[in-house]
């Protein structure tokens, strides 16, 4: 079994999983395009700490963050974001 397989299976065991707690999965199959920015809900956070909470908060609603200048990430809402996979852009 390759990487992308075992990506795949995973990827169709968490969907099971969190289909019968009554979860929806935000989960992509690899190679299905990203709905896009303008498509794609934003959660925008101008200025202060940036925490694990906003990122789940973020991957929960399928949304992408926005951080202004003035906003600050944690360690820990950054490890939060690798894990989730979610879009994270800086504004000027």
């Amino acid at each position: 079994m390759n990487a992308d397989e075992l990506r795949a299976l995973i990827r169709e065991v968490l969907r099971e999983v969190l289909a019968e707690q009554g979860i929806k999965a935000g989960l992509r199959p690899q190679g299905e395009v990203d709905p896009g920015p303008e498509r794609q809900a934003v959660h925008r956070i101008e200025r202060g700490a940036v925490t694990e909470r906003h990122v789940n908060a973020a991957a929960k609603a399928g949304a992408r963050l926005v951080l202004g200048a003035r906003a600050v990430l944690t360690p820990l809402a950054r490890d939060r974001i690798k894990a989730t996979g979610i879009t994270v852009e800086r504004e000027d």
